[in-house]
């Protein structure tokens, strides 16, 4: 991903392994660093380019006040984000031929 530490691929695995039950401090250290913060912006733009269309509808709003990414912001909860990654890693996977 431009700007980012992290590759698609590697973001691919960091969400898998998140929606698994593996932490994202634990994803950081793996990968050496300090915080889980590189991590949940990797997950994160990896749901947004990969679950685009396909989130579902239970989480299509806004909660009030929220501003910044606005697919992401839709998705509240880590389980909502986290029901997001099947359908992320086949959209991956079809990208990719």
């Amino acid at each position: 991903m431009p700007g980012h530490p992290l590759s698609l691929a590697d973001a691919a695995y960091c969400a898998v392994a998140w929606a698994s039950g593996e932490t994202q401090k634990s994803l950081a250290a793996s990968y050496g660093f300090k915080g889980p913060a590189p991590i949940s912006l990797a997950i994160r733009a990896f749901l947004n380019i990969y679950a685009g269309d396909d989130v579902p509808a239970a989480t299509r709003y806004r909660p009030r006040g929220r501003t910044g990414n606005v697919m992401f912001d839709r998705c509240i909860y880590a389980e909502e984000r986290k029901a997001l990654v099947p359908v992320a890693v086949r959209n991956f996977q079809r990208s990719r031929g």
